[in-house]
Order: C-alpha cells, then structure tokens, then sequence
C-alpha cells in the first residue's frame, strides 16, 4: 500500500483518533508539537485535509504529505 493508498482509505479525524488527539468544536487541538496550553492546531478535514499551526502560520498537509 503506498501513501496516497493510505490517505484515501484514511480520515484525518481517525487519526487524531488513534492517537488521542481530540478536537474541539472548531477543529483545533493543542499541537502535539509544541507546548500548547490552548488549542492552536486548525484542522480543515473537508480540504485536502489541510492543517496549519496558528503559531507559525504556515498550512500544511503535515503526515500527509
């Protein structure tokens, strides 16, 4: 199975799952990366997903690139 195999079989919601991340109401999760306090990881499932971290700004597709 190769990587674009993964990610059409695979939401970016069941893997926050699987890992214990959760989401709030508006698709944010402190950053597994930083030492968040308050959510600052935005979440766009309906996109390619796309994630950006509000500290840095930058979107990305992260893991699933």
């Amino acid at each position: 199975m190769d990587i674009p195999e993964i990610k059409s079989r695979l939401s970016i919601e069941s893997v926050l799952r699987y890992y214990v991340l959760r989401m709030d109401g508006n698709s944010r999760l402190c950053c597994p990366f930083h030492s968040d306090r308050t959510p600052s990881l935005q979440v766009y499932p309906q996109t390619t997903p796309l994630i950006a971290s509000l500290p840095t700004a930058r979107p990305t597709d992260g893991a699933w690139t």
